[in-house]
């Protein structure tokens, strides 16, 4: 199946800002009318002057697009060749319309899944409150929806379940939220209640209501009548215009959160520990004594706002770090030398994130250590480490 979060450039998994960057051109685009999806009226099209213009100001609003017109005029021209190959854009007469039929488009409910997964990972987990990708914490995203239905019954099964662990810098121990999602076309109203029988197993429910593209505007009257019943019942809903798409989802309640019985949590995880390996990681993210963060791997600088090339040599470094025991230097990225700015652009971002040190242009091992406290005498108590010492705590927020 093909979505848009899907796309890959040169077998490369988009970096953050080509991601978003495709997503806003697939936006920006008016649908293609008529009987035919190859051939349309002139009012289908929009030239890509037009689109680079639009999509350009609303990436830089949302500040994800730094200034650089050059580098992005070649960038949304590669976008839209991957939107027309993969078939979700039309190009006529020197222009671009959304194509009528988006291919790959899911015929059944758990056809949506991968995409809802990725989306929920790469975007709803990262947002400020939850943060649950940041190296000291813990990201796992389920697909739950299949088994136990003997064991459990039909609407104990959650379609998605996303498990998030913190550290917390003034509270003892680590936390475990357990968010479930029900997924549903169309706003069906025992949605609410299959989320509602989740919390036996959860802290946080919600439902995913998928509005299709082509359907017509919601009824305000439904929507209202959602938003009634789960506030009633401490139910989180969310209205997807552009299932692929999470600027396109609207959070219409957010869910409420419970305290379910210790042993039916534990047994819910239990039950969902051979996906994926997901028990092992999550017993292995808990034994770690606290104050300790696992190595940066490369799956961390997917996360930071990268365009694909960037995330290809951000992934190269971690990669190098961890295959090396000593710090690395410029020179082993010889292909780099010519195009320094970006090296340089890269290396630092690795740096703000707290995914390397780089001190006097050299490459070293980010610091493990999540808390950095000062001694009587004014030094750093780091076991060693070569990061500067705080005045206080130095913590990784949070």
């Amino acid at each position: 199946m093909s979505f848009l979060g899907d796309m890959k450039l040169d077998g490369s998994t988009l970096g953050r800002r080509d991601e978003l960057l495709v997503k806003a051109a697939y936006r920006a685009l008016p649908p293609l009318r008529g009987e035919s999806t190859r051939h349309g009226s002139s009012q289908d099209v929009m030239p890509q002057k037009v689109i680079s213009e639009l999509v350009y100001a609303e990436l830089v609003g949302e500040q994800v697009e730094p200034e650089g017109r050059v580098t992005f005029r070649h960038r949304i021209e590669r976008a839209l060749r991957l939107l027309v190959s993969n078939g979700f854009v039309s190009e006529l007469d020197n222009g671009y319309a959304r194509s009528k039929g988006r291919r790959g488009l899911p015929k059944k409910e758990v056809g949506f899944y991968p995409a809802l997964r990725q989306e929920i990972k790469r975007h709803w987990a990262v947002q400020e409150g939850r943060e649950y990708h940041l190296r000291h914490r813990f990201l796992e995203v389920l697909d739950t929806h299949h088994g136990g239905r003997a064991k459990t019954g039909a609407w104990a099964r959650p379609d998605i379940t996303v498990v998030g662990g913190k550290i917390l810098p003034y509270l003892p121990g680590k936390f475990v939220d357990v968010h479930t999602f029900e997924v549903k076309e169309w706003v069906p109203l025992i949605g609410i209640y299959e989320a509602l029988a989740h919390r036996r197993c959860s802290h946080y429910s919600s439902v995913l209501f998928i509005w299709r593209e082509e359907w017509d505007p919601i009824e305000p009257k439904a929507i209202s009548t959602l938003v009634k019943e789960a506030a009633n019942q401490g139910i989180g809903i969310m209205l997807l215009r552009q299932y692929d798409d999470y600027s396109q989802w609207e959070e219409l309640l957010e869910p409420i959160r419970h305290e379910p019985d210790p042993q039916a949590l534990n047994d819910f995880l239990r039950q969902q520990a051979g996906r994926e390996g997901f028990g092992r990681k999550l017993q292995d993210w808990l034994q770690q004594p606290d104050h300790v963060v696992p190595p940066a791997c490369e799956e961390d600088t997917e996360y930071l706002m990268f365009t694909t090339e960037e995330q290809n040599l951000a992934k190269r470094m971690i990669r190098e770090l961890n295959d090396s025991k000593h710090e690395l230097y410029s020179r082993i990225f010889p292909e780099y030398h010519e195009s320094r700015e970006m090296f340089d652009r890269v290396r630092y971002q690795l740096k703000n994130a707290g995914l390397i040190q780089a001190p006097r242009g050299k490459i070293r091992k980010a610091n493990e250590l999540l808390f950095q406290v000062r001694d009587r005498n004014g030094r750093g108590s780091d076991s060693g480490s070569t990061a500067p010492s705080m005045d206080t705590v130095n913590v990784a927020d949070g």
